[in-house]
């Protein structure tokens, strides 16, 4: 068996290959869409007085990146205790919850002008959630330097989607941050 048959074969390899095509596939999207504004060259001139199309915003792209891979980078800290000792593969569910959520909201900022809304309640509700069960649960298993620097880095996330996100507190942002709550009670109860 080669080696990449080998990779091929593994749950790992399997993550990273897919991973690899979608983040490939959200750089290509982001570069016509958003850099290149390509989707323009198929519209008349008079369409777009008209329409006013929506830009989607490369700070807001960044943003959310940065914020879902900082969301990752707490989480499995979080949970490398005797759960990551007990199944060596949560990292991997853990990355697919995360990777999938970063495609989910770059994909509809490019798309969707009220986009952010749902960034701004996803990143924000994840970020308090983590900040609570940090609080709660780092006293046993996380050195006190490394707790300091998963909170600076959560209350970062926060501060970033209060700058950059919008920050309409409309009925969808609420349930958004509502079931993103309870999405993580539900995760952090069968963990614990």
């Amino acid at each position: 068996m080669t080696i990449i048959q080998h990779i091929a074969m593994s749950p790992n390899g399997v993550f990273f290959g897919s991973t690899l095509v979608l983040f490939l596939a959200l750089l290509l999207n982001i570069r016509n869409n958003v850099l290149r504004l390509s989707f323009l060259d198929k519209v008349n001139i008079a369409s777009i007085e008209f329409r006013h199309p929506y830009l989607p915003s490369l700070k807001k792209i960044m943003a959310i990146g940065f914020c879902v891979a900082a969301l990752l980078l707490v989480s499995l800290k979080m949970f490398d205790s005797e759960v990551m000792k007990a199944d060596r593969n949560i990292w991997l569910y853990l990355g697919v919850i995360f990777v999938d959520a970063c495609a989910v909201l770059i994909i509809t900022e490019i798309k969707k002008k009220y986009a952010s809304d749902f960034a701004f309640a996803f990143v924000t509700s994840s970020s308090l959630c983590f900040i609570g069960f940090l609080l709660l649960t780092s006293a046993g298993h996380i050195p006190m330097p490394i707790a300091l620097f998963l909170l600076l880095l959560l209350l970062t996330c926060v501060v970033i989607a209060w700058q950059i996100f919008d920050r309409t507190w409309s009925r969808k942002t609420q349930i958004t941050s509502l079931v993103t709550i309870v999405c993580w009670l539900v995760v952090f109860g069968m963990v614990q």
